[in-house]
């Protein structure tokens, strides 16, 4: 063995990690690796207070968020290192000298993130990591800065789902078809030696639009012959007809881009900013563009997609242990997307062959195992970082989705659920859509250094709103972690009504719902993520929560079980026979209740929904519909309570509902004669006419009809 080799060697093996046991090097990087165990920030930002972990972040951000300040000292919130234990800010000449003498490959491997120039005009105090991340950002680039601090105060008095173009799912498509995360040699900003411009770029997004792992929905000829030889494999096609059944590749990419909008916004799973129809799966591919079809009433081409992915999944689960297996996350995906469509449809023998899936569904996210990510480690470059929790979030999103899908189907057509919460335990709540959404390793790296809270697990999440003691702080949960532990209250209050007979106490365990849902509400309205503004283009998720929201307050009232098994069989007499049937008690302490009905019937009025024009002019949620059944009952069967009694024994409190009442009636676009009937009976029409007006799918018109029934039933 070489003598040099054999010392390197040994130098290598000295330098180990109490903790984790890993080796390094050099000393200056087992010191950087350590801090990752203690959570250690010692580099400080001057300007705005940012801490971070590595003194070269510390002048990316620099260069990103304060470009025209001059570039000055570090500062550091650690006290001064002993020269035995060097940082990577000074390098004695020592200590330079044993660099030189170390082996090309052992210094390429501890700077991964950009290969050495051959010769560097750089002065001796200068290392070379440093001068490698000098050429991180160009600084012809003008960098844009993250506003995170502005935080929107619009809740539910607010629009609930008036969303915006989703502009920031199509920012960030190029239409390129590189593979996902090639070779790392090939990222233009990690270049040491980048090619001469003539002039800087116009934008940030120019510069943006050549790097290769941004998403893209181009569906090229290779990639539709796929789905042509997929659908092929799994439907016995004739050689004749297997072009025919398939959508051109710009209808393809029409429905696949589409797809975001229609079911993505609000169960976002799926990372947009990375993703490739190149690189997808033909199967979930089918599934998204039978999903899209549907919401664009292509319901042929809807139908021979649906069919095709279902066998396609069939297919897959059928050369593996379906039951015993861990699938593969894109299945898992397609399953879901499939079960939502099919439960949509409003066609019943559609819908139970969804339904039959739900226990496949619910089992294969017991099976999911979430991929390992401790912190981050300083050791790997930004890209590989980024790559890696990219993969952790997707499986944490997907088994939150699923659940929230699960929860939906026990919710509105009160099937037991087939996924419980003692189940989702250990699984870990979706982040920030903040560091979702980012475009860029930097601006996620950035959005992850100014998340303002750690990652909570949905045990801890869910006791400390259901703990029968106050809590000093609130858990901080992200948007769509909120949204998820909504539907585990909600399957705790459906397990107590199922219970209810043998429950001495019904009023505690009632006040103890109303708690815990008054912390929910602190929880989410704490983040600013969570904002019902028609201008948050992220409050998709937000507008589901808000409707839930509601329901859960009306089910603190009356078990409305019977209508929703009712809606199982979609049969629109069952359904409007239930709705007349169901005995609703209205006392006094129902004023706040009936207030959140009115609201949810006054924010669709808004929105001009209540109008005959509306057509589908905006993607609005499905869900937000299916559990407004509550909303129209509990404030018609409210309406009728109050119109018996004499106005003058109306509180201040009912005055003013019934005003608010009139004054959203009077904002309908309804028939004359159904105008002239009692108000209690005009809630009705008014809703049964907005599932008319936004009717896409299938069910919204079996709700509709079963409302229009249940009106004529009504005293006139």
């Amino acid at each position: 063995m070489d003598l040099a080799s054999g010392e390197a060697t040994q130098r290598k093996d000295s330098l180990k990690c109490s903790s984790c046991d890993r080796t390094f090097a050099r000393t200056e990087h087992l010191t950087r690796h350590m801090r990752s165990h203690r959570n250690e920030k010692p580099f400080k930002c001057i300007h705005c207070n940012s801490t971070f972990t590595r003194k070269d972040v510390v002048k990316r951000h620099h260069l990103r968020y304060h470009p025209r300040i001059p570039q000055v000292a570090v500062t550091s919130n650690s006290p001064p290192a002993p020269m035995a234990v060097l940082d990577r800010d000074v390098v004695e000449p020592a200590a330079m000298e044993q660099r030189q003498r170390e082996s090309p490959s052992q210094h390429q491997e501890d700077n991964i993130t950009a290969p050495q120039p051959t010769s560097l005009a750089v002065e001796p105090i200068m290392e070379l990591e440093d001068y490698q991340d000098s050429l991180l950002v160009p600084p012809s680039i003008t960098q844009p800065i993250l506003d995170l601090s502005g935080t929107m105060s619009a809740f539910l008095g607010d629009m609930d789902y008036g969303i915006n173009s989703n502009e920031w799912v199509f920012s960030n498509y190029d239409g390129g078809s590189n593979k996902y995360f090639n070779n790392i040699t090939d990222i233009p900003f990690l270049n040491p030696n980048p090619p001469p411009t003539t002039s800087p770029p116009s934008s940030l997004s120019t510069e943006l639009s050549h790097r290769f792992w941004r998403g893209s929905t181009e569906v090229s000829a290779a990639k539709r012959l796929q789905l042509v030889e997929e659908v092929a494999s799994v439907t016995n096609l004739g050689q004749e007809r297997r072009s025919f059944d398939i959508p051109s590749c710009l209808a393809l990419e029409r429905l696949v881009t589409s797809f975001f909008e229609v079911f993505l916004l609000y169960l976002p799973c799926v990372h947009v900013p990375t993703w490739k129809a190149e690189t997808a799966h033909p199967c979930l591919l089918l599934a998204m563009a039978a999903m899209s079809a549907g919401y664009h009433k292509e319901h042929k081409t809807s139908q021979k997609l649906y069919i095709a992915a279902r066998l396609s999944v069939t297919k897959y689960l059928g050369s593996s242990r379906a039951w015993t297996t861990e699938q593969p996350i894109w299945l898992i995906q397609s399953i879901l997307i499939l079960m939502a469509l099919g439960t949509i449809s409003g066609e019943l023998a559609t819908f139970n062959e969804a339904l039959s899936w739900a226990s496949l569904l619910a089992n294969t996210i017991r099976l999911k195992k979430t991929p390992e990510l401790d912190v981050l480690d300083n050791n790997l470059d930004l890209l590989t970082e980024w790559e890696r929790w990219i993969e952790y979030e997707t499986v944490v999103r997907t088994k939150s989705a699923a659940f929230c899908y699960l929860s939906n189907l026990n919710i509105c057509f009160n099937v037991a659920p087939a996924l419980l919460n003692w189940e989702m335990n250990n699984t870990l709540l979706p982040s920030e859509e903040t560091e979702w959404t980012s475009p860029t390793p930097e601006s996620w790296l950035e959005g992850r250094n100014h998340s303002p809270h750690s990652p909570v697990r949905f045990l801890e999440a869910l006791d400390s709103l259901l703990s029968p003691t106050p809590q000093l702080q609130a858990v901080k949960m992200s948007s769509f972690g909120t949204y998820v532990m909504l539907h585990a209250i909600a399957q705790r209050m459906w397990r107590f009504q199922q219970d209810i007979w043998t429950t001495n106490s019904v009023s505690d365990y009632l006040s103890m719902f109303y708690i815990t849902v008054q912390r929910w509400h602190v929880c989410w309205e704490e983040n600013a993520e969570s904002s019902l503004s028609p201008r948050n283009p992220r409050g998709a998720v937000s507008s589901n929560a808000a409707a839930l929201l509601r329901l859960v307050h009306m089910r603190l009232h009356t078990d409305f079980s019977p209508v929703r098994s009712a809606i199982l069989t979609h049969n629109v007499e069952e359904i409007a026979r239930s709705m007349k049937t169901l005995s609703i008690t209205i006392r006094s302490s129902s004023i706040a209740t009936v207030l959140h009905a009115i609201n949810a019937l006054r924010t669709r009025v808004k929105l001009g929904m209540a109008l005959k024009s509306w057509g589908t002019k905006s993607p609005h949620s499905v869900q937000v519909h299916l559990v407004s059944i509550e909303c129209c009952l509990f404030s018609s069967a409210w309406m009728r309570e109050v119109s018996t009694r004499p106005e003058v024994e109306w509180t201040p409190d009912e005055i003013e509902c019934v005003r608010l009442v009139r004054e959203t009636l009077g904002e309908v676009d309804m028939d004359p004669a159904n105008a002239q009937k009692p108000y209690s009976t005009q809630l009705v029409y008014a809703w049964a006419l907005i599932f008319e007006c936004c009717a896409i799918w299938g069910i919204q018109s079996v709700l509709g009809d079963a409302l229009k029934i249940f009106a004529e039933s009504l005293p006139s």
